[in-house]
């Protein structure tokens, strides 16, 4: 209650201690939970008829996804994945480049993801592969995203994560 009322007096905004609470007056939210927690508050902004914007990865597995976009789809709201790399100035350009033939066809293109190891999340949620999916779901999503994004489908890709302790991947991709 104290944290609540400190968020409501510095930035005059109803803050609320359940989720439902929330979702009965908002018109959309934006899922910046832990991976494992997507899902869940998804599927209940759906039953609310709350435009979600859900933080990159969708989710862990495969039908988890699916069923957080069919769920969207029949309660008719608007469901986003937040691929923040397609904002960022550097890959607009990289885009327009691209859409406008400027150096020519792109036909090729490989992608290296370096970082640090995340040691700032809750509880160290980020470090267990099991609530994040690793490196490769976690980061090396934003290539993957970044690439289908340029390029289209692929034809064929390879993806190799090569350390843990580097928390780097590699993923090669050609039309």
């Amino acid at each position: 209650p104290k944290s609540l009322e400190h968020i409501n007096k510095q930035f005059g905004i109803c803050a609320y201690s359940a989720q439902d609470l929330l979702l009965e007056n908002v018109d959309a939210v934006d899922v910046c939970l832990p991976t494992f927690m997507h899902e869940s508050i998804t599927r209940m902004a759906a039953v609310f008829g709350v435009h979600v914007i859900c933080e990159k990865p969708i989710a862990l597995d495969p039908v988890d996804a699916k069923q957080m976009v069919d769920t969207c789809g029949k309660a008719g709201i608007k469901f986003m994945v937040a691929h923040c790399l397609r904002f960022r100035t550097e890959y607009v350009f990289l885009k327009e480049t691209v859409d406008n033939k400027r150096y020519g066809d792109l036909v090729d293109l490989t992608a290296w993801r370096y970082g640090a190891l995340p040691d700032s999340s809750s509880g160290n949620w980020l470090m267990d592969e099991k609530l994040s999916g690793g490196p490769g779901v976690d980061l090396h999503i934003h290539d993957v995203d970044m690439i289908r994004y340029l390029m289209g489908e692929p034809a064929e890709v390879y993806s190799d994560r090569k350390s843990t302790r580097l928390n780097s991947s590699h993923t090669d991709i050609s039309r």
